[in-house]
Protein backbone atom coordinates (compact mmCIF):
# COMPACT_ATOMS: atom_id res chain seq x y z
CA UNK A 1 0.00 0.00 0.00
CA UNK A 2 1.30 3.45 -0.92
CA UNK A 3 1.45 5.43 2.32
CA UNK A 4 4.31 7.85 1.81
CA UNK A 5 3.21 11.48 1.78
CA UNK A 6 4.75 14.23 -0.28
CA UNK A 7 5.48 17.61 1.26
CA UNK A 8 6.33 20.69 -0.82
CA UNK A 9 9.38 22.45 0.57
CA UNK A 10 10.89 25.76 -0.46
CA UNK A 11 13.70 23.87 -2.24
CA UNK A 12 11.08 22.41 -4.63
CA UNK A 13 9.84 25.91 -5.41
CA UNK A 14 13.40 27.17 -5.95
CA UNK A 15 14.17 24.30 -8.34
CA UNK A 16 11.03 24.98 -10.40
CA UNK A 17 11.67 28.74 -10.45
CA UNK A 18 15.23 28.30 -11.67
CA UNK A 19 14.28 25.66 -14.24
CA UNK A 20 11.51 27.81 -15.70
CA UNK A 21 13.01 31.30 -15.24
CA UNK A 22 9.93 32.24 -13.20
CA UNK A 23 11.21 34.89 -10.84
CA UNK A 24 7.81 36.16 -9.72
CA UNK A 25 8.14 37.58 -6.21
CA UNK A 26 5.25 35.40 -4.97
CA UNK A 27 7.55 32.36 -5.13
CA UNK A 28 10.69 33.91 -3.61
CA UNK A 29 11.40 33.01 0.03
CA UNK A 30 12.77 36.50 0.78
CA UNK A 31 11.26 38.87 -1.79
CA UNK A 32 7.59 37.96 -1.23
CA UNK A 33 7.64 40.56 1.55
CA UNK A 34 8.06 43.27 -1.10
CA UNK A 35 4.52 42.63 -2.35
CA UNK A 36 2.13 45.13 -0.81
CA UNK A 37 -1.00 43.64 0.78
CA UNK A 38 -0.17 40.04 -0.16
CA UNK A 39 -2.77 37.70 1.33
CA UNK A 40 -0.47 34.66 1.28
CA UNK A 41 1.82 35.33 4.28
CA UNK A 42 4.75 33.63 2.52
CA UNK A 43 5.94 32.22 -0.79
CA UNK A 44 3.54 30.02 -2.77
CA UNK A 45 4.00 26.92 -4.93
CA UNK A 46 4.03 27.47 -8.72
CA UNK A 47 0.81 26.32 -10.43
CA UNK A 48 2.44 24.12 -13.09
CA UNK A 49 4.65 22.58 -10.42
CA UNK A 50 1.69 21.78 -8.23
CA UNK A 51 -0.18 20.08 -11.10
CA UNK A 52 2.89 18.11 -12.18
CA UNK A 53 3.65 16.90 -8.67
CA UNK A 54 0.04 15.90 -8.03
CA UNK A 55 -0.13 13.98 -11.30
CA UNK A 56 3.12 12.21 -10.40
CA UNK A 57 1.76 11.29 -6.96
CA UNK A 58 -1.36 9.85 -8.64
CA UNK A 59 0.92 7.83 -10.93
CA UNK A 60 2.95 6.47 -8.00
CA UNK A 61 -0.16 5.64 -6.01
CA UNK A 62 -1.86 3.82 -8.87
CA UNK A 63 1.32 1.96 -9.83
CA UNK A 64 2.03 0.87 -6.24
CA UNK A 65 -1.57 -0.24 -5.68
CA UNK A 66 -1.83 -2.06 -9.04
CA UNK A 67 -4.54 0.26 -10.37
CA UNK A 68 -2.66 0.73 -13.65
CA UNK A 69 -3.51 -2.86 -14.48
CA UNK A 70 -7.23 -2.17 -14.07
CA UNK A 71 -6.84 0.93 -16.23
CA UNK A 72 -5.10 -0.90 -19.09
CA UNK A 73 -7.32 -4.02 -18.96
CA UNK A 74 -10.49 -1.93 -19.15
CA UNK A 75 -9.33 0.75 -21.60
CA UNK A 76 -9.69 3.61 -19.11
CA UNK A 77 -7.58 5.93 -21.21
CA UNK A 78 -9.42 9.20 -20.54
CA UNK A 79 -8.98 11.31 -17.43
CA UNK A 80 -11.14 14.10 -16.12
CA UNK A 81 -9.68 16.51 -13.57
CA UNK A 82 -11.53 18.69 -11.09
CA UNK A 83 -9.47 21.16 -9.09
CA UNK A 84 -10.88 23.27 -6.29
CA UNK A 85 -8.59 25.99 -4.95
CA UNK A 86 -9.59 27.44 -1.60
CA UNK A 87 -6.28 29.21 -1.07
CA UNK A 88 -2.73 29.23 -2.43
CA UNK A 89 -0.49 26.28 -1.58
CA UNK A 90 2.53 27.25 0.49
CA UNK A 91 5.67 25.29 1.39
CA UNK A 92 5.53 22.61 4.07
CA UNK A 93 2.04 21.45 3.12
CA UNK A 94 1.40 17.72 2.84
CA UNK A 95 -0.40 15.97 -0.02
CA UNK A 96 -2.91 13.42 1.25
CA UNK A 97 -4.00 10.84 -1.35
CA UNK A 98 -7.31 9.20 -0.60
CA UNK A 99 -7.98 5.53 -1.31
CA UNK A 100 -9.10 4.73 -4.87
CA UNK A 101 -12.84 4.69 -5.40
CA UNK A 102 -14.11 2.33 -8.12
CA UNK A 103 -17.55 3.03 -9.58
CA UNK A 104 -19.21 0.55 -11.91
CA UNK A 105 -22.56 2.22 -12.64
CA UNK A 106 -23.28 3.43 -15.28
CA UNK A 107 -19.71 2.54 -16.38
CA UNK A 108 -16.34 1.70 -14.84
CA UNK A 109 -14.65 4.80 -13.40
CA UNK A 110 -11.54 4.92 -11.21
CA UNK A 111 -11.38 7.99 -8.95
CA UNK A 112 -8.63 9.36 -6.77
CA UNK A 113 -8.60 12.49 -4.64
CA UNK A 114 -5.81 14.53 -3.17
CA UNK A 115 -6.32 17.06 -0.44
CA UNK A 116 -3.79 19.63 0.72
CA UNK A 117 -4.41 21.13 4.12
CA UNK A 118 -2.99 24.02 6.09
CA UNK A 119 -3.81 24.40 9.79
CA UNK A 120 -6.38 21.59 9.44
CA UNK A 121 -8.21 23.52 6.70
CA UNK A 122 -8.33 22.33 3.11
CA UNK A 123 -6.59 24.70 0.69
CA UNK A 124 -6.87 22.51 -2.41
CA UNK A 125 -8.86 19.48 -3.57
CA UNK A 126 -7.82 17.63 -6.71
CA UNK A 127 -9.96 14.85 -8.20
CA UNK A 128 -8.94 12.56 -11.07
CA UNK A 129 -11.48 10.25 -12.73
CA UNK A 130 -10.29 7.70 -15.28
CA UNK A 131 -12.81 6.14 -17.67
CA UNK A 132 -13.21 4.69 -21.15
CA UNK A 133 -15.44 7.62 -22.13
CA UNK A 134 -13.90 11.01 -22.91
CA UNK A 135 -16.93 12.91 -21.56
CA UNK A 136 -16.70 11.68 -17.94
Amino acid sequence: MFTQSFIFNQIHIEAARNASDDFNLFHDKHKWLQITHTPFKGPIVLGFQLNAMIEYQFHLYRETNHKNRIISENGLRYSNYQITFVNAVRPDRELDIKKTLIKTIPELILSNRIAIKSNNKTVLKFLRNSSSNHSQ
